[in-house]
Parts: C-alpha cells; structure tokens; sequence
C-alpha cells in the first residue's frame, strides 16, 4: 500500500497557524473540473433542477470508504508512529508521551486510542447515528478527535463559530437540533459560565453540556472546581430551572475500554454541519452554508465583488437567486 507524504496538525492559540501548510505529493496531478451541474440555478426554464453532473477526468477514483474505515484502512497502518497532533497551548496528557515536551503530543496510535475513547463516550451519552453534537471552543486538540469520533458512530459534529453572541449561539443549536455541546468555560476574555449556565435552559434538545477545561492549567485562572461551582450556582438561581440537562466535565465521560465494534455507515454519510459567517443570519430569511470549491469558489466571490462591474461574471448562473440576494444584500 503506497502512502502519501505526511505533515501532523499544529495547533495553536492563532487561528490562522491552526493548520500547516500542506503540499500536494508530487505523483498528483490537478485536474480541472469543468462543469458542476449542481451550483447552477435552482429556477431554470422554469423547472426546477435536481440533478448534479460534472464533467472532466474521473481517474484517479475517489475513495469508496467512509471515513473512519478509511482511517483504519489508509491511514493509520501508514503513519502509526508519526506525529499526528500537536497543540502547543495545552498541557502534555499523563497517557500520552510524559516528559517529552511541555505541550500535548499525540502519534497516530495515541490519536486512534483518543478517537476510539470519544466515539464510545458519545455513545454512552446517548449519541447515536443521525444525532448532532455541537463544539464551540477556540482551537484546541478537541476539534480533530471529536470529528473523527462522530464520525465513528454516524453522528453529525455541528462547528460553531466562538465569536457568536449569545443569541447567535442559541439559534445555532436550535435550528441544527443539538443533542451535545462540547464547550470551553472560556473563549478569549469572555466568561462562557453564565451564557451556556442560560442556554442550557433553554434549548430543549441539549441534554449534555460538556466541558472542555482550557484553564486549570495555567497560571491564574480558575480551578475546575471553581469553574463547576459558578455553572452550579447560577442554574440554581435561575427560577425556571426545569431543564434536565447536565453539565460535565470531558474527563469524566471519556472511557478507555473500546468497545469491539463501531455501527456500519456508509461512505456518503453526512458527518460534519457548518454554518457560514457569510451566510448566517438570525432573521426569518434564510439559513445555507456555501461549501468551497477549492480556490475556484474563492476566486469566484472575488471577481464578484471586484470594483469593475463589466468584470464581475453573472453569478447568479452558479447559485441560487435567494442565495444570491442574501449574500449580495
């Protein structure tokens, strides 16, 4: 089995270094696609278009597995004892490489065993196949083990955006259904305890509150105990507390003992739900999520907003009119 060039995940405090600089192996070649039948106008000659094509190469073929089998079946018997995740900001695991650096450190091996740990805790919470599982966190090793997790037992990771308001967080949770959220007591200088203490009461479907601890390790900021204690002292004041949600801290959910099994899925099985900072808005418009198209989408929405009328393409030929108007508005 041949493997591909390899880079592990950097994490850090900087949003815009949370990724490496990845390049494409050498033996790859680009291959341009021509035509996607899908982006282009939901009106057109007044019916309405449902099917998708594309046109150009179709060789190499794209991978036929979903992605936890492709993990174990691809990835991880190529890189096993490769560095595969490093997040500089957060202490080093006792169960994972003590002593060799100040920061977390994971191998393939280690992240699979994390992986594993998370997939079987969701399903001791209650996830199952189809269920949303929110995360809102600033960068952390969280987001990479929890996709990969859900992605173990078909559940659906819900990435919302740290810098929402509050009521932004709210509508997000409601309109995807979210069952758990994974989130930080903090993100930057805001004090996330009484928004999620509040949110908590009022999201029906949330019945776990799971929190990410990004503080009892540094100098400074609150204990865990004195994080839990603030979340317990305002739910208890709060006079229409009959929300029979949870709040518990990962380390208590999370469980060593993998099971032998994960649910068969299939390839095609959604597994991430996204919204766009573009698209987001929390009057009784409208609510997509724009995926990129590699740079081709990027370059599209720079030429439509360039200074030059006459340049601009006619954009309405690759997107819907009231994704159009919403985003052009």
């Amino acid at each position: 089995m041949a493997c591909m060039s390899h880079r592990p995940l950097i994490i850090t405090s900087s949003p815009s270094a949370s990724l490496p600089a990845y390049r494409l192996p050498t033996s790859f070649h680009r291959h341009p696609v021509y035509r996607i039948r899908g982006f282009t106008s939901l009106q057109d000659g007044g019916s309405r278009s449902t099917k998708s094509y594309l046109t150009g190469p179709t060789t190499p073929p794209l991978f036929e597995d979903d992605l936890a089998s492709h993990w174990t079946k691809h990835i991880l018997p190529c890189f096993h004892d490769r560095p595969a995740l490093i997040a500089r900001a957060e202490p080093p695991s006792p169960t994972h490489q003590p002593g060799q650096s100040g920061c977390l450190r994971l191998n393939y091996s280690q992240l699979d065993q994390s992986i594993n740990s998370m997939a079987l805790a969701l399903l001791q919470l209650g996830i199952r196949k189809g269920d949303r599982v929110g995360i809102n966190t600033p960068n952390h090793s969280i987001y990479p083990i929890l996709q990969w997790a859900t992605s173990k037992i078909g559940a659906i990771l819900a990435t919302i955006n740290p810098a929402y308001a509050p009521s932004e967080l709210a509508n997000v949770l409601k309109r995807v259904d979210c069952k758990v959220l994974f989130s930080t007591p903090s993100i930057k200088s805001k004090d996330m305890v009484p928004i999620l203490s509040t949110l908590i009461q009022e999201i029906p479907s949330l019945t776990k509150l799971i929190i990410v601890d990004n503080e009892s390790h540094k100098s400074g900021q609150r204990s865990k105990s004195e994080i839990f204690q603030k979340f317990d002292s305002i739910r208890s004041a709060v006079t229409s507390s009959s929300s029979s949600s949870s709040v518990i801290d990962l380390d208590q959910v999370i469980d060593r003992t993998v099971p032998q099994s994960f649910p068969e899925l299939e390839a095609d099985e959604v597994i991430n739900l996204q919204f766009s900072s573009v698209t987001f808005d929390t009057s009784p418009s409208i609510l997509v999520y724009l995926p990129y198209l590699g740079g081709d989408f990027q370059l599209m929405k720079n030429s439509l907003f360039s200074k030059q009328p006459a340049e601009r393409p006619d954009f309405r030929k690759l997107v819907s009119d009231a994704i159009y108007d919403h985003i052009t508005e």
